[in-house]
Parts: structure tokens; C-alpha cells; sequence
């Protein structure tokens, strides 16, 4: 080598790196032995959409509580709802199972989901366990008088190249909620 320049001979010499070797080189070694595992893709950071939508009623708790609770009810208060069947029907218990067929962005999903708690007169708790990766709940608080706060809470954990989709979902999901309470208070009125 002549000053600050390779010669040709000194070119030659030095061994060629494959490119996909060099990526390999830069991560981080995992020693096996040590219990240390690369994670699967489906267990990689997801995105996330995480929504609370609430509305104030003129209405007593116990009134819109047979309502929330009951998901047989949910097409005649959610947008795009087309079937809901629970199992059992009736009031959510823990372990209620509904299959839900929804409309949302043009598309039709089947989902299947669970509710895994229950304060009876106050709020559950549920989660998919087929179709979307989300979890749930709805609550109705009673205030002064005849009226209650009533909110629905919503997360849907996102993968692969939908994580792209996040801020078109999350307003889409925040104005489709905003308007199955908004609905929920109309129906509520309808029937008084």
C-alpha cells in the first residue's frame, strides 16, 4: 500500500464479504445455550389502537345496562352489525361467547369473542378469540338524577403491513364508536 491508496495487488488480496454475511454480522449474536431465542414475527412490537368513546345520558344506569349488556341487542344500536348470536343469550355472564358478523371499511369480518368479566349492573370486560386481535368493554356509571356516563373501550392490536393502516383505522374506529353511542342514546330515547 502507497500512502492513503490501495494498489491493485492489495485489492486483490483482501477477501470479498458477501453483503447478506455483513447484515448477519451486525445483529446481535444469541447464544442459545444461554436460553437466548430470537422471537417469532407474530410476537414482534404491533401497533396498537387504543379508544375510549363516552357519552353522558338522560337516562337511569339500569335502563342502558339491559341494553349494553345484552349483545343480541347490539345490531339495533351498532353500525355495520349485521349478526350477533351469544351464547347464552341474555345478559353477559363470564364465558358468554358471541359470533358477530360486522361491516367496516367495506369489508365484512366474522369474529368470534369472549367475556372474561363481569360487574353485574356496572361494566364487562371481553376479548377475540377469532377474526381480529382486540379486546374490550363497555360501562355505564350512574350519575346525578337519571342520568349515567356511558363508555366503550376499545383496543385492537395491529400486524405485519396493517400497522400501516393505523391512523386511517384509528379515526375510522373513533367516528364508527362515537356514532354506535350516539345511536345507543337515540334507541334508548325511541323507547321511552
Amino acid at each position: 500500500m502507497t500512502g492513503s491508496r490501495w494498489t491493485e495487488a492489495d485489492v486483490s488480496d483482501r477477501p470479498r464479504r458477501d453483503p447478506f454475511q455483513c447484515r448477519l454480522a451486525r445483529r446481535r449474536r444469541l447464544d442459545p445455550a444461554a436460553g437466548e431465542v430470537r422471537a417469532p414475527d407474530r410476537d414482534r412490537v404491533r401497533a396498537v389502537i387504543d379508544l375510549n368513546v363516552s357519552i353522558e345520558m338522560a337516562h337511569p344506569a339500569a335502563e342502558i345496562w339491559r341494553i349494553i349488556a345484552d349483545f343480541g341487542q347490539d345490531p339495533r344500536w351498532r353500525a355495520g352489525v349485521t349478526t350477533m348470536a351469544p351464547d347464552p343469550p341474555g345478559l353477559v355472564v363470564p364465558g358468554t361467547t358471541a359470533d358477530e358478523s360486522i361491516t367496516f371499511g367495506g369489508r365484512v369480518h366474522h369474529t368470534g369473542s369472549v367475556v372474561t368479566s363481569v360487574v353485574p349492573g356496572t361494566e364487562f370486560a371481553w376479548r377475540m378469540i377469532s377474526g381480529i386481535d382486540a379486546e374490550g368493554g363497555r360501562s355505564v356509571v350512574p350519575l346525578a338524577g337519571d342520568r349515567c356516563l356511558v363508555t366503550v373501550h376499545l383496543r385492537i392490536r395491529l400486524r405485519g403491513l396493517q400497522r400501516l393502516r393505523v391512523p386511517f383505522l384509528r379515526r375510522g374506529l373513533r367516528h364508527k364508536l362515537q356514532q354506535d353511542v350516539r345511536r345507543l342514546n337515540d334507541l334508548v330515547i325511541a323507547r321511552a
